[in-house]
């Protein structure tokens, strides 16, 4: 509990440049079919040490719909990333603002997990084009970092996505599965495997067992 108020407090107190690290957005492709679904990465590059992230992006309503990435939580949810702890993170804001035309998200570690560094997603966006959508940014509003000690940083950004939309442009790919959920389905698998097996081996013992006493 500490570290995280101490994560909570950080993102309000005022940023210092770090040297290293950068911040991206970054997606398959800028040209967009009308009406159709696509997402953005935000990914952080060879930054030090951190702890929890404050991001707010901006976006604009009247070209694309936010989707709802958690539909058991009463407001718009981004897609967590791989870069944080998601099994020991706190969410103190994860939210759409249609009328501010920002995306608002406050996470942060909580003990025992470890400060994290280097590269990975901090979290996904998946947007809808309009079906009269003809072009948008998407734009890095704030990218505040906190470490466990209660520094606050910011790093060097990528900061805007120029979209253009057309019906005869391609719709964009969905993202790869998500590698642990993947583990978890091929583990699943396996397992029920060896369950059928096991079954069906002491079914034929049985079947041979009761040949031999007849």
């Amino acid at each position: 509990m500490q570290y995280l108020i101490t994560a909570i407090f950080c993102f309000l107190s005022t940023a210092a440049l770090a040297s290293e690290g950068r911040v991206t957005l970054e997606t398959p492709s800028q040209k967009v079919k009308t009406g159709s679904q696509f997402y953005i990465d935000i990914n952080v590059h060879d930054v030090p040490e951190v702890y929890g992230v404050h991001l707010v992006l901006k976006y604009d309503p009247a070209q694309l719909k936010v989707l709802d990435q958690d539909e058991k939580m009463p407001e718009i949810q981004l897609e967590h990333g791989n870069f944080l702890d998601e099994d020991r993170l706190f969410v103190l804001k994860n939210a759409v603002s249609v009328q501010g035309n920002t995306i608002d998200y406050i996470v942060s570690q909580m003990a025992p997990a470890n400060s994290v560094s280097g590269s990975g997603r901090v979290a996904r966006v998946f947007f809808e084009a309009h079906s009269n959508a003809t072009k948008s940014d998407v734009t890095i509003e704030k990218a505040d970092f906190g470490t466990r000690d209660g520094q606050s940083l910011t790093f060097s950004t990528d900061s805007t996505l120029s979209f253009a939309f057309d019906s005869a442009y391609d719709i964009v790919k969905p993202p790869p599965a998500n590698h642990n959920n993947a583990m978890l389905l091929a583990g699943i698998v396996i397992i029920m495997g060896l369950i059928s097996l096991t079954a069906l081996y002491r079914r034929k013992r049985g079947e041979l067992t009761s040949a031999e006493k007849a």
